[in-house]
């Protein structure tokens, strides 16, 4: 009987342990993919940038959905805050916030990626 309480406290130990270093494993794992530009590609987000530039500010709702859809390469885009340089916007014409200028064009609110591919003829590229 002894023998018996024996094994099933070595089994619950053992599967305890490998739930434990499977809950491990996936925060790792979810922990490494948030730090790559993975979600859209960083190619994809260095083309829309090359050939586009976002007008923000910080503190801005919609500024902060735009900055969501790119996620960690957010970093990447070709962006002036209009809080920190006002004159910057002005120059150009900025009336809201976010606004995207493309060819001279100015475009204004928050874009899907797949929007702003396809506005900057980047669209051919992967996502």
């Amino acid at each position: 009987m002894e023998e018996k309480n024996s094994r099933r406290r070595t089994r619950k130990i053992i599967t305890l342990s490998v739930i434990v270093a499977v809950i491990i494993l996936v925060i790792v794992v979810l922990y490494i993919q948030s730090l790559n530009c993975s979600t859209p590609s960083e190619e994809v987000v260095k083309c829309i940038s090359s050939k586009a530039t976002l007008y923000m500010q910080e503190g801005c709702s919609h500024c902060l959905k735009q900055e969501k859809e790119f996620g960690e390469c957010y970093v990447l885009l070709n962006a002036t805050d209009c809080t920190k340089t006002p004159e910057k916007c002005i120059e150009v014409g900025i009336r809201v916030v976010p606004t995207w200028i493309v060819d001279g064009k100015l475009i204004e609110g928050v874009y899907k990626i797949e929007e702003l591919q396809e506005i900057t003829n980047c669209g051919l590229m992967i996502k």
